[in-house]
């Protein structure tokens, strides 16, 4: 099974390279027959990346240990969710899954956004020709370069064979056995690799020449859905650095997470210029733009994590996989450049602002700083590396540099984003926009006074806690309007009422769930740093610490067996006011295949308004003595609940609404008869 599952990469590769030619031929001569051979191309491509992926995943699953990857990957006391979380742990694994989620959007988008694919015959407009077959063409160039990287690619290949069968594997990396690190890289992937749509979209316009407004409206949907994967990913590996390092905190602006931000941002971006070019026909050019960045950025990413660029945690084993991606960046920016300026005098916008003070350049300015941030970012997470070339040392920029320049950043897309919907499209009446910033100008006084009441000191932080209160405002002012005139003209109470904004205005709607999801996340993120009590402590058994107004107790140390790993954990208890709140069971474990590699398992009492966050670091005696690190983090739970309303948001923004159908069918069709020149 083995040999079918490398074979089946080589006639991968060889498929991609003969589809993308097909595919181009068939745009090019508007030919329906080599469109159609390309899209069976993509279709046998997808089939051989689904056989591949079984076997390597049975391969794993059975401890086929000849097998290279599995070998170093996996051993025979690894639960099976871990084994098969081996599949995207490790250099080859993980290209492999990245092809397996591509070709999964590229049939879906296939399917979905060109109806006559749903077919499979000459029959149907010839007029969509032409965007159809670029749009493939796109995405097999893609397959093919993650083909040729699995076969040519120093430690890239997932069905490599070694010369000998050992009795065991390696294991797996005791960092990533861990409930987030299953579905976190999950997030990150679905994220990642779907970008590759609208970017594959937006060359298959640019290709045809048609470059009006509609395709932002096709788009939308196949950008919001990675989007909000990605924000899962990124929300999940906080959780994940959060439960399992053991430092304290969630984020450390280390370059693998930002990596995952610099698209996050460009994404979000889009997200809100295409809104503008949908509604005025204005931004085509800023539009295109967005879109090429946050691809570029995506594999970009890929290229920090697989290079040795920089250092991380996160980061692959360095091979010349850096090497190919940084070729194909070039070789993809370069394309992608010729064909954008080639068709620039087309994008040009027929409308302009009407007003500096209006939606449109809310949106605008929101878009700069969201570019900045990105900038920002991308500029320290590469500094050590430019510094490098030049100096011949690396000169660490560390968080200390991010909190001081992506913080207030931050900041003003709070400002902006409580600002956007006060605003009027085309022109805001001054005095009318004074009256409406009165109650949330309010509220983010009084929020701002409450939080320096209750311990917060940093300016900074007093700003931030305004703008939270601000944006909040603002947000529930606009459901509170919407649920009254439906309860002034259909009289429907408050639930049902709410139903029906989401029912009937899914994106906008959707979208002030998103903001107030944002302003959760960082009333959490503002607070745990703001009110935040760490402790260090030398406890024997029985004896206790206070913390925070709580009696933290230890109780003794147990030993734990599991499955490939050996665990001693500490019993505290916590207390107030003589009153029992819980129990706190930090450990330390020690894997089988990685003794060398004791990990933290963090001790964690959560709660609506604070987290008890526990490490063991250490004992004596057989655990008569037992050393601490006492954390206690104010509203964090906020972070993780803020993020379950933005995903929340995004779905009600993206769920298919019966109605538009029609619609969106037009917009197809639209289109479609302008591919033709």
């Amino acid at each position: 099974m083995v040999y079918i599952g490398y074979h089946a990469l080589w006639l991968g590769l060889a498929l991609s390279a003969y589809g993308a030619a097909a595919s181009v031929m068939g745009g090019m001569k508007n030919d329906r027959r080599w469109e159609i051979s390309g899209r069976r191309a993509l279709f046998a491509v997808a089939g051989l990346t689904v056989l591949a992926s079984a076997i390597l995943a049975q391969a794993l699953l059975t401890d086929d240990f000849q097998v290279a990857y599995v070998a170093t990957h996996s051993e025979r006391s690894l639960p099976a969710l871990y084994k098969l979380a081996a599949f995207w742990g490790g250099q080859a694994g993980s290209l492999l899954f990245w092809q397996l989620v591509l070709v999964a959007y590229g049939v879906a988008a296939l399917y979905f956004l060109f109806p006559t694919a749903r077919r499979g015959s000459l029959v149907g407009t010839q007029h969509s020709v032409p965007l159809e077959a670029y749009f493939v063409a796109v995405i097999l160039l893609n397959t093919g370069f993650f083909f040729f990287l699995m076969l040519f690619g120093s430690g890239a290949n997932p069905f490599a064979l070694l010369d000998f069968v050992p009795r065991d594997g390696n294991g797996l990396n005791p960092l990533l056995q861990n409930v987030w690190m299953i579905v976190h890289p999950l997030g990150l992937y679905l994220g990642y690799v779907g970008l590759t749509v609208p970017f594959s979209y937006a060359m298959a316009v640019l290709a045809t020449g048609h470059v009006g407004s509609e395709w932002t409206k096709l788009i939308r949907r196949w950008t919001l859905v990675p989007w909000a994967f990605l924000t899962l990913g990124i929300v999940l590996g906080m959780r994940w650095s959060y439960t399992e390092l053991g430092w304290g905190g969630y984020w450390g602006w280390d370059p693998v997470e930002n990596a995952s931000l610099i698209p996050w941002l460009t994404a979000t971006a889009f997200l809100h210029s295409i809104m503008i070019e949908e509604r005025w026909n204005m931004l085509k050019v800023w539009d295109m733009l967005l879109v090429f960045l946050t691809y570029i950025f995506t594999l970009l990413g890929t290229f920090i994590t697989r290079s040795g660029a920089v250092e991380s945690v996160h980061v692959f084993a360095v091979s010349n996989i850096g090497l190919i991606f940084g070729v194909y960046i070039i070789l993809v920016s370069g394309v992608s450049l010729y064909i954008f300026l080639k068709r620039l005098p087309a994008l040009r916008s027929r409308n302009s602002l009407d007003s500096m003070l209006s939606r449109e350049s809310i949106f605008l300015y929101q878009n700069l700083v969201f570019l900045a941030l990105a900038g920002a970012t991308l500029l320290g997470t590469i500094f050590p590396t430019i510094s490098s070339l030049f100096t011949g040392q690396k000169i660490s920029v560390g968080a200390p540099f991010f909190e001081k320049v992506d913080g207030p950043l931050f900041g003003l897309v709070l400002l902006l984003m409580g600002l956007a919907p006060l605003m009027r499209w085309r022109r805001s009446d001054p005095r009318k926009l004074a009256r409406a910033l009165g109650v949330p100008t309010a509220s983010a006084v009084v929020t701002a006074l409450l939080a320096f009441f209750l311990g917060a000191k940093d300016a900074y932080a007093l700003v931030g806690f305004g703008l939270t209160g601000f944006v909040a405002v603002v947000v529930l002012q606009e459901f509170q309007r919407g649920i009254a005139a439906r309860r002034r003209h259909r009289r429907e109470n408050v639930l049902v009422g709410l139903y029906h904004l989401f029912h009937r205005g899914q994106q906008r709607y959707g979208g002030y769930l998103v903001h107030l999801g944002v302003a959760m996340m960082a009333v959490g993120i503002l607070a745990s740093t703001a009110y935040e009590k760490d402790a260090q402590a030398n406890l024997s058994k029985g004896q206790s610490v206070r913390v925070a107004g709580y009696t933290i107790t230890y109780q003794g140390l147990h030993a734990r067996e599991g499955r490939n790993y050996r665990s001693a954990y500490a019993l505290l208890e916590v207390k107030r006011g003589g009153m029992h709140v819980g129990q706190i069971t930090p450990a330390r474990r020690i894997y089988s295949k990685a003794p060398d590699q004791p990990t933290s398992e963090v001790g964690l009492l959560s709660g609506f308004t604070r987290d008890f966050y526990v490490v063991l670091a250490g004992w004596d005696n057989n655990g008569a003595r037992a050393y601490f690190e006492i954390y206690v983090r104010p509203l964090i739970s906020w972070i993780w609940i803020g993020a379950i309303v933005m995903l929340l948001g995004a779905v009600i923004a993206v769920w298919p609404h019966p109605e538009p159908a029609c619609a969106v069918a037009r917009q197809r069709e639209s289109l479609a008869r302008g591919v033709v020149q």
